[in-house]
């Protein structure tokens, strides 16, 4: 649909900004929203997997450097192995955090897309040419509690490893 549009006389024309009409306005205006929407999605989705991947690694790096048995070496002192214990475990937490935070901005700003596409869908008459592009029920209501079900893992991943970095730190603390 976007080639479509593109190639359009209109959009093709040497006046600036081209004369549409609605139907076309309101088509680029829904390319836009849908172009803002993958653009959140995909940095969410980069956001997790960076979390998840170091995770693994520093989670990879916490069991060998509690499990290491080495008689020479840094490892083989208690105190410095204690400081690298710490330092992996709060390097992840603080990850896990600044994850959550940036995946609730994104968040932050899907909701706002969602409420100003809903607002234009209802005040536009030529809306009702295209299908609805948020989450909605068989009536075409929208469905918020569909869109918050999307976002459970997203919002859920980083407290819980969150949790658990929290966990290794209090039994580093207590074993030592």
């Amino acid at each position: 649909m976007t080639e479509v549009l593109v190639n359009s006389p209109q959009l093709l024309s040497s006046e600036y900004p081209p004369k549409l009409d609605p139907v076309h306005a309101f088509a680029l205006r829904l390319d836009a929203y849908r172009r803002q929407v993958e653009h959140e999605d995909e940095l969410i989705n980069h956001r997790i997997s960076w979390l998840v991947s170091s995770a693994a690694f520093l989670f990879a790096a916490l069991a060998l450097i509690s499990t290491s048995k080495a008689a020479d070496g840094p490892l083989s002192s208690t105190g410095f192995r204690w400081v690298l214990l710490i330092l992996v475990q709060a390097l992840g937490l603080s990850m896990a955090v600044l994850v959550q935070i940036a995946v609730a901005a994104a968040h932050g700003r899907l909701n706002k897309l969602h409420l100003d596409f809903i607002s234009q869908h209802e005040q536009d008459p030529t809306a009702s040419e295209f299908p609805s592009v948020t989450c909605d029920d068989i009536r075409g209501n929208p469905n918020h509690s569909q869109l918050r079900r999307g976002r459970v893992p997203a919002t859920w991943i980083p407290p819980l490893l969150g949790c658990a970095w929290i966990a290794t730190l209090i039994a580093s603390i207590v074993v030592t």
